[in-house]
């Protein structure tokens, strides 16, 4: 069930938020669903977009929060957050050759 709605500056995209606790990204020209966040078991009260590619989401039970709509983005912080490359078994596993080290993974040219 639908909670809220906001359109892009640009109207490019429209975000609607409902009360299972997620946020989905439309395109207002296709109405294609190009993203869904989850923002954990929470109704979501209100969604903004902020700078075209990051949206003020307000859960009720909790602090606001930013987050990214740019996969390009959300890769980078993915990235830095890793704390491990994978193992010897793990590469082999998923046909991974060369296995990248940590340095590599963060960095993105693995």
């Amino acid at each position: 069930m639908l909670r809220d709605i906001d359109v892009s500056r640009d109207g490019s995209m429209i975000a609607t938020a409902d009360f299972d606790g997620f946020v989905d990204i439309w395109d207002s020209r296709t109405g294609d669903l190009i993203q869904t966040i989850p923002v954990g078991d929470t109704r979501v009260s209100v969604s903004s977009f902020l700078e075209e590619q990051h949206l003020l989401v307000i859960p009720v039970d909790r602090p606001a929060m930013v987050v990214t709509i740019d996969v390009s983005e959300l890769i980078d912080i993915a990235r830095s957050q890793v704390t491990r490359s994978f193992t010897e078994g793990e590469c082999t596993t998923y046909h991974i050759d060369p296995c990248p080290t940590l340095e590599e993974i963060q960095s993105g040219s693995a």
